[in-house]
């Protein structure tokens, strides 16, 4: 099976992005790897409580060599552990 690339995709209200950072933003994936783990760090250093909303996304290329994310395509490979979240502020 082909690789999958991953992006973690944060549906925030634009408002709420500061102070919050995610490590690694963007790894890569075998599903069928023993080996196919990833933990991901969140930070939220502002003085809100930050809505998350984990997804998986594929790339994809059209014949201009633009890339475009399709959001949800490929999600059933994976099991994402909370898909949402309240991030407690500090």
């Amino acid at each position: 099976m082909k690789k999958a690339l991953t992006y973690l995709l944060l549906c925030l209200l634009p408002s709420t992005l500061l102070g919050f950072s995610v490590n690694p933003m963007v790894i890569n994936l075998d599903p069928t790897s023993p080996r196919a783990q990833q933990i991901y760090v969140l930070t939220n250093t502002s003085d809100e409580d930050k809505p998350i909303d984990i997804s998986v996304a594929k790339p994809h290329l059209d014949e201009n060599n633009i890339e475009t994310l399709k959001d949800g395509e490929g999600e059933d490979l994976f099991l994402i552990i909370p898909q949402q979240l309240i991030l407690p502020a500090n």
